[in-house]
């Protein structure tokens, strides 16, 4: 039916605009210079997301009766476990194309080329795949849908956003860092960007973690040579005492202690005083 194929087709649709559009100005700049980096994360995170249906559906499958009618047929007794498994598989590659198709759309341009791609995309279908084995367990063992998707979402909500898919591991405290870093979402998002960027090395840092870094530190030597420069237009035309009552001392680059003494000397009183002598 239709409606069995809202989640790969639509919810690629809406996180691939929704993340591109809401963190790409914040993070890199523009949503153009966030796509190089962004467009294999959300491809992976979208992807591992949807596996857990998986699960669910084996579930359902038990509930109804289905599970035991087939298992009473002359066939052989793996085949409704992998015959779901790939038919998954079909799904995930569906949502892969959705999302390489939005973000072309969008601008993104994989310098790995077709081939990087497709590589990129074969990785993650034999890591999603794994994966779905994981969740017919859990399909067996558990007793009701919903409790399928709770374990479920418990699992990959921080398995898929305790990564690096939106951002570099470099920007966050140590021990977050250390975590990121060996989870193995962030191990696949590194290789599906090495590939997708025609370095492929298995994982680690490439241009666009590196693109995303320059850009963002490039907003931010922006926002503070606007800074600067309003403070040095400022001091041409107040006293110190009033550019340092209106601004914090760091902006000076001086200490709260100096601040004080620069206060203190440019204080009207002192001013007079050093007229008078």
């Amino acid at each position: 039916m239709p409606e069995q194929l809202f989640d790969v087709t639509m919810f690629p649709i809406m996180f691939t605009l929704m993340f591109t559009f809401i963190f790409g100005g914040a993070i890199a700049g523009s949503p153009q210079d966030y796509l190089p980096y962004l467009a294999p994360g959300i491809l992976v995170q979208t992807v591992v997301m949807i596996t857990m249906y998986t699960a669910m559906t084996i579930n359902n499958d038990i509930e109804k009766g289905v599970f035991d009618r087939i298992r009473s047929l002359p066939v052989w007794r793996p085949s409704l476990l992998v015959g779901s498994l790939l038919g998954d598989t079909l799904r995930y590659t569906m949502a892969s194309t959705i999302i390489i198709v939005m973000t072309l759309i969008l601008g993104y341009r994989p310098e790995g080329g077709v081939v990087g791609v497709v590589a990129a995309v074969a990785l993650l279908l034999i890591f999603c795949f794994s994966l779905s084995w994981i969740w017919t367990l859990l399909g067996f063992k558990l007793r009701t849908p919903n409790a399928v998707m709770g374990v479920s979402m418990m699992v990959l909500f921080p398995l898929t956003f305790l990564s690096n898919v939106f951002v570099s591991p470099d920007t966050m405290p140590d021990v977050l860092e250390s975590i990121v870093k060996v989870n193995p979402v962030t191990i696949l998002v590194d290789a599906s960007r090495s590939l997708m960027a025609g370095n492929p090395d298995g994982g680690g840092d490439h241009d666009g973690a590196d693109h995303v870094g320059r850009a963002g530190r490039g907003v931010r030597s922006v926002d503070d040579e606007g800074l600067r420069q309003q403070v040095v237009t400022s001091s041409a035309r107040a006293p110190v005492a009033d550019l340092l009552g209106s601004r914090p001392p760091a902006v000076l680059g001086v200490s709260g202690h100096d601040a004080q003494c620069l206060l203190s000397c440019w204080s009207p009183r002192s001013m007079s005083t050093s007229r008078r002598t």
